[in-house]
């Protein structure tokens, strides 16, 4: 009976699980009970235990994957000087194993006679064979796998496990085209027109050059990497060029002059102008395009000169109507002179300079050799003609020389000629200004073809007094440093400041400061009355007689102080005059006297206040 109550077996593990609590429970309770049975069998004495002992660890079984592991995705794109994009990978997973081993004791005992034990398998970290690069530079391919370990020796390391391989593509795809077409161009150039510059009734020949560039066409083929991303250094564009010249269409000229004008075909013409003037003659060009549709038109031109007599002139003298009515002869009388010359100049139409002239024109007459300007002596009466001519155009003109004159004079001023300042009579107050009426003559000369006048006098006259009145005492820097009497110096600063605001004396002054106002009423004056002078050199330097009608200077001079004109030139700058001395004399406004007499006071007055400071005057 006692065998049979000791035989207990443990049941198998299930699902993992072990029952270890209850079994002990039951162990316990079936140990008690064996120890009161044992002892009441054996009168001996108890079993003296010295075990557990334990058997070898035996495997059952060893872990088991219990997942899929994967890499996705397995096929990525990959960029040239990047580092790969790592796809997810998905390790592989084990269920831990199980093993067991034997447990024996010395005495009778109800402990369970197997132990079980848990079996595991450590699993590393990713990695890849090869390893990844940090950059790309072609297709590549690696496996990912993990290192797995067991814990027990009863069953081995899996070792490597290779979980799948990932390739990573680097390739370059044309994405598009593009089109740079560079249009070829016709250029004309060298133009040119012989003779450049000629005469009317002369023939003139011209011609340009013609060059061609062609059209380049460039064809680009872009590229994107295996990501669809554009990498213009590992993915560069290519270019296919293409030359094309562009096609001639025709070639023709047209020419103007004034109103004169041609056309013809090809890139050479001759023409004859009927029209003066500066000319142009432009050859033309049409040629189709090559990179759109469609022609264009380029055109080169070229100038030149028709030349004719325009003008021929003197630069003095009268004209006359030299009766026979034709408009390119003419007559001019000019005033004899002790020495000089009249210039005669001829202009071309269109105006060049002498250099530039064609063979083609001529000038004679008068003194002198060259084609534009001749001149003629005015010492002595005269005829002379002097004749130019360009072509079938001419123009002639006769300087006739007539009687005396006499050199312009200078006009005096503006302003007018003030003379040095005299002494006024003895002022009743403290100063006084005189101005007296201006004194005016004119003198005549000759002045082709009048005779013209210029103002030769305008003196003005001013007068002046001024003194400090009775009583009063000059202040000087020497007088203020020697005064010790704070009250004299307060009365000094007072006198200065109140008889320069034009207010009463207190016994001193200063003489320069009736100087300075006195001298602004000749100021005020002489700005008061300039523009009236101006107005009045205008008025009367307008004014001229017939040179014809006059045998001389002083003649003449008479007759333009005769005019209305002059006389009421002079009656207005009469009333200027008496306007300004009146406006002066007003003292209105005040305030520049005031200012004048203070800037001669006020630094006297700052020499009284430090000289009080000095003392320490209340």
């Amino acid at each position: 009976m006692t065998e049979a109550y000791l035989k207990i077996h443990r049941r198998p593990q299930i699902a993992g699980v072990r029952l270890l609590p209850l079994f002990l429970l039951m162990a316990c309770l079936a140990l008690s009970w064996a120890s009161s049975l044992w002892a009441a069998t054996n009168p001996e004495g108890p079993c003296v235990e010295k075990g557990p002992y334990y058997g070898m660890w035996t495997a059952n079984y060893c872990p088991s994957q219990t997942n899929t592991a994967s890499i996705s995705p397995t096929a990525l794109c990959g960029e040239v000087g990047k580092a790969p994009t790592v796809p997810t990978v998905v390790p592989p997973i084990y269920q831990e194993g199980q093993k067991q081993r034997t447990v024996t004791y010395d005495c009778p005992t109800t402990n369970a006679p197997v132990e079980y034990g848990g079996i595991s398998y450590t699993v590393g970290s990713v990695q890849w064979d090869p390893p990844l690069p940090s950059a790309l530079t072609n297709t590549f391919t690696s496996t990912a796998y993990v290192t797995v370990t067991s814990g027990d020796t009863n069953c081995p390391s899996p070792g490597r496990v290779d979980i799948g391989s990932a390739t990573w593509t680097v390739s370059c795809n044309i994405s598009g085209y593009t089109t740079n077409c560079t249009e070829g161009v016709v250029v004309l150039t060298n133009a040119t027109v012989n003779p450049t510059n000629g005469c009317i009734g002369s023939g003139f020949s011209a011609s340009a050059s013609q060059s061609v560039s062609n059209a380049i066409k460039i064809i680009t083929s872009n590229y994107t990497n295996a990501c669809g991303n554009v990498d213009t250094n590992n993915c560069p564009p290519t270019y296919v060029t293409n030359s094309v010249a562009p096609t001639i269409v025709s070639n023709w000229w047209t020419v103007s002059v004034g109103g004169y004008s041609a056309s013809g075909s090809g890139l050479s013409a001759s023409f004859t102008p009927t029209n003066s003037g500066e000319g142009t003659i432009t050859f033309f060009t049409k040629y189709k395009k090559v990179c759109e549709e469609g022609e264009a038109e380029v055109s080169v031109p070229a100038t030149f000169k028709v030349v004719k007599v325009a003008s021929l002139t003197p630069d003095k003298g009268d004209e006359v109507d030299d009766g026979d009515g034709n408009a390119d002869t003419k007559m001019y009388v000019i005033c004899a002179v002790t020495n000089g010359v009249c210039t005669v100049t001829a202009v071309s139409d269109p105006a060049l300079a002498e250099a530039d002239l064609p063979s083609c024109w001529s000038l004679t007459g008068g003194t002198g050799t060259g084609k534009l300007v001749r001149t003629v002596s005015l010492t002595a009466a005269g005829d002379t003609v002097i004749t130019a001519t360009a072509g079938t155009s001419s123009k002639a003109v006769t300087i006739r020389v007539r009687g005396t004159g006499a050199a312009a004079p200078t006009t005096v001023g503006p302003p007018l000629n003030y003379l040095p300042v005299g002494v006024a009579a003895a002022p009743a107050g403290w100063g006084v200004t005189v101005i007296g009426d201006p004194v005016f003559d004119i003198t005549a000369y000759c002045n082709s073809p009048h005779w013209s006048c210029r103002i030769t006098q305008a003196d003005s006259q001013i007068n002046q007094a001024c003194r400090l009145l009775p009583g009063v005492v000059e202040v000087t820097a020497a007088l203020v440093a020697a005064e010790t009497n704070c009250t004299t110096l307060t009365t000094m600063a007072t006198s200065l400041d109140t008889v320069a605001s034009q207010g009463a004396h207190s016994g001193y002054y200063m003489l320069a400061a009736v100087q300075a106002h006195e001298d602004l009423h000749i100021t005020q004056y002489k700005a008061a009355i300039a523009p009236a002078y101006v107005a009045l050199i205008a008025a009367v330097e307008a004014l001229n007689v017939p040179l014809k009608d006059y045998a001389d200077a002083a003649a003449a001079a008479a007759a333009i102080k005769a005019k209305p004109a002059y006389i009421a030139a002079m009656a207005t700058f009469h009333a200027a005059d008496v306007a300004a001395n009146n406006a002066t004399a007003a003292h209105m406004p005040v305030g520049p006297f005031n200012t004048a007499e203070h800037g001669v006071v006020d630094p006297m007055i700052a020499t009284i206040n430090a000289r009080k400071a000095a003392l320490k005057c209340p």
